[in-house]
C-alpha cells in the first residue's frame, strides 16, 4: 500500500498541537491509491467520515475554473489572449477591460487579492462580507480598479478568478455552477464535486472549525464562487489528481496539459529559493527534479492541499476540517516527497 501506519507521522504533530482537528488524507503512487483519516472528523448528520464525505476545498476551485477556461479554448469558444472587454462589453471603458483571459488565469491582471470591501482584520465580519459579495458588486468593483495587466510576475487574486468564472459563464450562457459541472466534473467522473449552496448543503458534510477548534457553519460564496466555492470528497479529489497525472485517460487531455505548464513566475512577499511559477490556475514547482503542480485551499473552517508529482505518478490530497495553515502544506509536501 502507498500509505502505511507511519503515514500519520506527517500529520500527528498537527493534531497534537491543535492546528488541525482532523483530516482525510489520500495518496497515489503509480497504480496504487490509499486513504486514511486522522484526528477527529464529525459530519453535520452525525455519520462517520468516509471517502464520500464533503469538505470545502476553497481555492483548489481555481484549478477547476482554469480547466474550464482551457476546455473552452480547445472548443474554440474563448481565446486566452482575448481581452476581457470582448466578452464583457460593459468593461470596455474600464482599465481592467484590456486585461486578457490568460491574465486572469495566471494572476497577472493587476486585480487585488480580495474585494475592496473585505478587511481581514475584522475577523468574522470579513468572512460574512466575502459570503455575501454579489456578482453585481464584483463587476462594479473591477470596473473601478485603476490597474493594468502586469504580464510578468503573478500576484494572487481571488477577484480575478471570480471575474474569470463570470466571463466563462457569460460566454456559454450557463450559470457557473452548472457550467463547471457539465464541462469538468461530469467528464472526469467527479460526482461529489459541486458549488456549495448555503440553503442546500450536501450530505454528509464535514463540520468545519475555526483556529480555536470551535465548530463553524458551512461557508458558501456568492459572486466569488469561481475562486473558492466548490465542495468535494476525498474520492473525487483522488480521481481529479489521477486525471492530472495521466490526462490522456480523460476526455479533457488537451485542456489539462494546457493548465499544468508554467507560464509566469509567482511573486512572493519574501525571498525564496523555490522555483515557483503559475500555470493556468495551478502553482508549479520543481521538487527533487520532478515537475510538481499544486494548490492549497482555505475557507472559514476548512484547509486543503492537492499536490501532484506528474512525472513520478504521485499525488497527495489532504482535506482538513479546520482552518488552513502553512504547516498543513508542509505535511502534505512531506508525504508527497516520501512517495519517491
Amino acid at each position: 500500500m502507498v500509505l502505511t501506519r507511519d503515514f500519520e507521522d506527517h500529520f500527528r504533530h498537527l493534531i497534537d498541537d491543535g492546528s488541525v482537528v482532523g483530516a482525510a488524507v489520500g495518496a497515489i503512487k503509480g497504480d496504487e491509491t490509499s486513504t486514511a483519516f486522522v484526528g477527529r472528523i464529525e459530519t453535520a448528520s452525525g455519520e462517520a467520515a468516509d471517502e464520500r464525505t464533503f469538505f470545502e476545498i476553497g481555492s483548489i476551485t481555481k484549478t477547476f475554473t482554469a480547466l474550464l477556461l482551457a476546455d473552452m479554448v480547445v472548443r474554440g469558444e474563448a481565446g486566452l489572449d482575448e481581452p476581457i472587454s470582448k466578452y464583457l462589453p460593459g468593461l470596455a471603458s474600464a482599465p481592467i477591460g484590456t486585461a486578457t483571459l490568460v491574465n486572469l488565469a495566471t494572476h497577472t491582471s493587476g486585480l487585488p487579492r480580495d474585494p475592496e470591501t473585505v478587511d481581514w482584520e475584522q475577523g468574522d465580519p470579513a468572512y460574512a462580507a466575502m459570503s455575501s459579495y454579489s456578482l453585481d458588486e464584483l463587476l462594479a468593483g473591477v470596473s473601478r480598479f485603476d490597474l493594468g495587466a502586469t504580464e510578468t510576475d503573478a500576484s494572487y487574486s481571488n477577484v480575478g478568478f471570480a471575474l474569470l468564472g463570470h466571463v466563462l459563464a457569460t460566454v456559454a450562457s450557463v450559470p457557473y455552477a452548472e457550467l463547471v459541472a457539465q464541462r469538468v466534473c461530469v467528464p472526469l467522473g467527479l460526482g461529489d464535486t459541486k458549488i456549495l449552496k448555503a440553503d442546500d448543503p450536501p450530505d454528509p458534510m464535514a463540520v468545519g472549525h475555526d483556529e480555536d477548534g470551535h465548530p463553524l457553519p458551512s461557508w458558501s460564496l456568492a459572486g466569488l464562487a469561481p475562486a473558492g466555492g466548490l465542495v468535494s470528497s476525498l474520492r473525487d479529489m483522488l480521481r481529479y489528481a489521477a486525471a492530472i497525472i495521466d490526462p490522456e485517460e480523460t476526455p479533457l487531455a488537451e485542456a489539462i496539459r494546457s493548465t499544468t505548464s508554467p507560464r509566469v513566475k509567482l511573486a512572493l512577499d519574501e525571498p525564496s529559493e523555490r522555483n515557483l511559477g503559475v500555470g493556468l490556475g495551478w502553482i508549479t514547482e520543481t521538487r527533487a527534479g520532478s515537475h510538481c503542480v499544486w494548490h492549497t485551499g482555505g475557507t472559514h473552517g476548512f484547509g486543503s492541499m492537492l499536490a501532484v508529482g506528474r512525472d513520478r505518478g504521485t499525488a497527495v490530497v489532504v482535506l482538513a476540517n479546520s482552518a488552513h495553515s502553512e504547516e498543513l502544506d508542509l505535511a502534505a509536501f512531506s508525504l508527497l516527497d516520501s512517495l519517491g
